[in-house]
């Protein structure tokens, strides 16, 4: 499984984000495969709104660190879902996408009390804000 590295600015930030979101994406997509509507929708939900996210971050990269290199995965923090079903598929997916989430979380926490986040508002997805609300004050 991935390791995150040390997010020290948003540039390190966006580019470890974005493989992040990319491996949820391509979990999340297995769900449309689960016997259960509520992980179905749960699947599309992460597909919609990670897709977007993801479409987002490329372009902050894009405007604000073209000289950079694209960003690359270190790794994955999900299993390969393609071969489960049923209860199995819906299991393994809730267990690994909690520490996944916790991941991001981590990094969002990272970015916004030790790096240089010039842009931090605008780039912290809502949800990691959210998680950890003592955080945008606590800069």
């Amino acid at each position: 499984m991935g390791q995150m590295r040390p997010i020290t600015s948003e540039y390190d930030y966006l580019s470890q984000m974005v493989p992040h979101h990319e491996d949820a994406i391509t979990a999340a997509r297995q769900l449309r495969r689960s016997t259960r509507p509520e992980m179905r929708q749960l699947g599309q939900s992460v597909v919609t709104t990670q897709t977007a996210e993801v479409g987002r971050m490329k372009g902050w990269l894009e405007q604000w660190y073209r000289q950079s290199p694209a960003p690359s995965p270190s790794g994955t923090t999900m299993p390969d879902l393609s071969g489960l079903s049923g209860d199995q598929l819906d299991r393994t997916f809730l267990q690994h996408m909690i520490p996944h989430h916790m991941m991001a979380i981590m990094m969002s926490q990272q970015l916004l009390m030790h790096g240089e986040a010039q842009h931090a508002d605008e780039m912290t997805p809502g949800p990691y804000r959210r998680s950890w609300p003592g955080l945008a004050p606590a800069r």
